[in-house]
Protein backbone atom coordinates (compact mmCIF):
# COMPACT_ATOMS: atom_id res chain seq x y z
CA UNK A 1 0.00 0.00 0.00
CA UNK A 2 1.57 3.09 -0.63
CA UNK A 3 0.45 6.98 -0.17
CA UNK A 4 0.33 8.99 -3.49
CA UNK A 5 1.32 12.40 -3.51
CA UNK A 6 1.38 15.43 -5.89
CA UNK A 7 4.06 17.80 -4.06
CA UNK A 8 4.12 21.57 -5.08
CA UNK A 9 7.50 23.20 -6.42
CA UNK A 10 7.32 25.58 -2.72
CA UNK A 11 7.31 22.34 -1.02
CA UNK A 12 10.33 21.27 -2.16
CA UNK A 13 12.30 24.72 -2.69
CA UNK A 14 11.11 25.35 1.39
CA UNK A 15 12.90 21.54 1.84
CA UNK A 16 15.76 22.27 -0.27
CA UNK A 17 16.79 25.73 1.70
CA UNK A 18 15.85 24.65 5.05
CA UNK A 19 19.02 23.64 7.19
CA UNK A 20 16.19 21.98 9.86
CA UNK A 21 15.67 17.81 9.02
CA UNK A 22 12.47 17.92 11.22
CA UNK A 23 11.08 20.80 9.21
CA UNK A 24 7.87 19.45 7.86
CA UNK A 25 8.86 20.24 4.13
CA UNK A 26 12.22 18.72 4.75
CA UNK A 27 10.46 15.32 6.06
CA UNK A 28 7.55 15.36 3.55
CA UNK A 29 10.39 15.75 0.66
CA UNK A 30 12.66 13.12 2.09
CA UNK A 31 9.62 10.90 2.63
CA UNK A 32 9.25 10.74 -1.25
CA UNK A 33 12.61 10.79 -1.71
CA UNK A 34 12.93 7.54 0.56
CA UNK A 35 10.12 5.52 -0.97
CA UNK A 36 7.67 6.26 2.25
CA UNK A 37 5.36 7.90 0.10
CA UNK A 38 4.99 7.93 -3.73
CA UNK A 39 5.56 10.52 -5.58
CA UNK A 40 2.91 11.49 -8.54
CA UNK A 41 4.96 13.69 -11.27
CA UNK A 42 4.14 14.68 -14.77
CA UNK A 43 6.47 16.56 -17.59
CA UNK A 44 4.87 19.81 -16.62
CA UNK A 45 5.86 18.90 -12.73
CA UNK A 46 9.51 18.30 -13.37
CA UNK A 47 10.46 20.82 -15.59
CA UNK A 48 8.70 23.30 -13.10
CA UNK A 49 10.76 21.99 -10.20
CA UNK A 50 13.71 21.88 -12.92
CA UNK A 51 12.93 25.70 -13.71
CA UNK A 52 12.94 27.20 -10.13
CA UNK A 53 15.40 25.19 -8.92
CA UNK A 54 17.60 26.49 -11.28
CA UNK A 55 17.11 29.87 -10.16
CA UNK A 56 20.36 32.26 -8.82
CA UNK A 57 18.83 33.13 -5.99
CA UNK A 58 18.57 29.67 -4.72
CA UNK A 59 22.38 29.03 -5.76
CA UNK A 60 21.25 25.24 -5.12
CA UNK A 61 24.49 22.51 -6.47
CA UNK A 62 23.70 21.25 -9.93
CA UNK A 63 24.34 17.61 -7.96
CA UNK A 64 21.55 18.72 -5.64
CA UNK A 65 18.85 19.63 -7.97
CA UNK A 66 19.84 16.55 -10.14
CA UNK A 67 20.10 14.21 -7.56
CA UNK A 68 16.28 15.11 -6.36
CA UNK A 69 14.87 15.08 -10.10
CA UNK A 70 16.41 11.93 -10.56
CA UNK A 71 15.65 10.31 -7.30
CA UNK A 72 11.54 11.76 -7.26
CA UNK A 73 11.10 10.00 -10.83
CA UNK A 74 13.08 6.51 -9.88
CA UNK A 75 10.49 6.92 -6.72
CA UNK A 76 7.65 8.23 -8.32
CA UNK A 77 5.70 7.52 -11.58
CA UNK A 78 5.24 10.16 -14.39
CA UNK A 79 2.01 10.33 -15.77
CA UNK A 80 0.16 12.29 -18.14
CA UNK A 81 -3.08 13.62 -16.24
CA UNK A 82 -5.93 14.91 -18.33
CA UNK A 83 -6.38 18.68 -18.90
CA UNK A 84 -9.18 20.28 -16.35
CA UNK A 85 -9.54 24.14 -17.86
CA UNK A 86 -9.91 24.54 -14.08
CA UNK A 87 -9.19 28.31 -13.26
CA UNK A 88 -6.85 28.86 -10.47
CA UNK A 89 -5.54 32.24 -8.59
CA UNK A 90 -2.32 31.24 -9.43
CA UNK A 91 -1.74 29.70 -13.27
CA UNK A 92 1.47 28.37 -12.49
CA UNK A 93 -0.86 25.91 -9.85
CA UNK A 94 -2.41 23.93 -12.72
CA UNK A 95 -0.04 21.41 -13.74
CA UNK A 96 -0.23 20.51 -10.10
CA UNK A 97 -3.75 20.70 -9.72
CA UNK A 98 -4.87 18.54 -12.96
CA UNK A 99 -2.60 15.70 -11.79
CA UNK A 100 -4.29 15.76 -8.20
CA UNK A 101 -7.88 16.09 -10.35
CA UNK A 102 -7.40 14.22 -13.80
CA UNK A 103 -4.43 12.30 -12.55
CA UNK A 104 -5.43 9.14 -12.99
CA UNK A 105 -5.00 8.52 -9.11
CA UNK A 106 -7.77 7.25 -6.77
CA UNK A 107 -7.41 9.53 -3.39
CA UNK A 108 -4.02 11.22 -3.89
CA UNK A 109 -2.89 14.07 -1.76
CA UNK A 110 -1.62 17.69 -3.20
CA UNK A 111 1.16 19.05 -0.76
CA UNK A 112 1.47 22.94 -0.70
CA UNK A 113 2.71 25.75 1.64
CA UNK A 114 -0.10 27.81 -0.65
CA UNK A 115 -3.78 26.19 0.25
CA UNK A 116 -5.57 29.24 -0.78
CA UNK A 117 -4.46 28.87 -3.84
CA UNK A 118 -6.73 25.60 -4.50
CA UNK A 119 -10.37 24.57 -3.91
CA UNK A 120 -11.10 23.72 -1.02
CA UNK A 121 -10.62 19.87 -0.76
CA UNK A 122 -9.62 17.53 2.21
CA UNK A 123 -7.00 15.74 0.57
CA UNK A 124 -4.96 19.13 -0.38
CA UNK A 125 -2.85 19.46 2.50
CA UNK A 126 0.11 22.02 4.16
CA UNK A 127 3.31 19.57 5.14
CA UNK A 128 2.31 19.27 8.39
CA UNK A 129 -0.67 18.10 7.97
CA UNK A 130 0.68 15.34 5.71
CA UNK A 131 3.16 14.36 8.30
CA UNK A 132 0.23 13.95 10.56
CA UNK A 133 -1.41 11.66 7.83
CA UNK A 134 1.83 10.15 7.73
CA UNK A 135 2.51 9.35 11.25
CA UNK A 136 -0.80 8.00 11.27
CA UNK A 137 -0.31 4.88 9.64
CA UNK A 138 -2.98 5.89 7.33
CA UNK A 139 -2.39 4.50 3.51
CA UNK A 140 -4.47 6.52 0.54
CA UNK A 141 -4.39 3.73 -2.24
CA UNK A 142 -3.88 -0.37 -2.12
CA UNK A 143 -1.80 -0.09 -5.35
CA UNK A 144 1.11 1.47 -7.43
CA UNK A 145 0.28 3.20 -10.48
CA UNK A 146 2.24 1.71 -14.00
Amino acid sequence: MAIYVIIDTNVVVSAMLSEHHDAATVQVLSAALNGDVHPILSREVLDEYDSVLHRSKFSFKEKDIEDVLTTLIEQGSVITPQTTNHVLPDIKDLPFYELFMGGGISKPYLITGNRNHFPENPRILTPRQMIDVMESGFLAHPSRPS
